[in-house]
């Protein structure tokens, strides 16, 4: 038991290191609670979804000790509510201020707009077929 939670605790404190990266050097006053907010969403989504890459990356010690099918629906779970931060980054964003709905928008600057919207597709289909891989016929390996 005190395994899991020194494991779930070193997995919070790297999915929310970023935020203390962020604030050493913040000097952007005004901003505002709910950007700020979406802020933070984006940096822990994006370090949740990078350390998505060592629950599967079937570490023996951290399988013995957790098992594989703990880290595998860990890993599932985690993987769904990192999309969740990152839509709600977005979402919070877009609906905060005007500003940063330029960000998606194709007049603006194009080559933005297509990058984020093909991160935002490929999120949702990465979601999508894994959440549906069997209505999908991918196999689960």
């Amino acid at each position: 038991m005190r395994i899991l939670v020194a494991t779930h605790g070193i997995y919070l404190t790297l999915a929310a290191a970023p935020l203390a990266v962020a604030a050493i050097g913040h000097d952007r006053l005004g901003r505002g609670f709910w950007i700020e907010f979406a802020v933070a969403l984006g940096f822990v989504g994006f370090a949740m979804l990078t350390l998505q890459f060592a629950l599967t990356a079937k570490f023996r010690r951290l399988s013995m000790v957790l098992g594989l099918d703990a880290l595998l629906h860990l890993h599932r779970q985690i993987g769904i509510a990192s999309y969740g931060f990152v839509l709600a980054h977005v979402a919070i964003l877009v609906t905060v201020d005007a500003n940063y709905r330029a960000f998606l928008d194709f007049r603006v600057d194009p080559a933005r707009a297509l990058a984020l919207w093909t991160v935002l597709a490929a999120l949702t289909a990465l979601l999508a077929t894994t959440l549906r891989r069997v209505l999908f016929g991918i196999p689960y390996e």
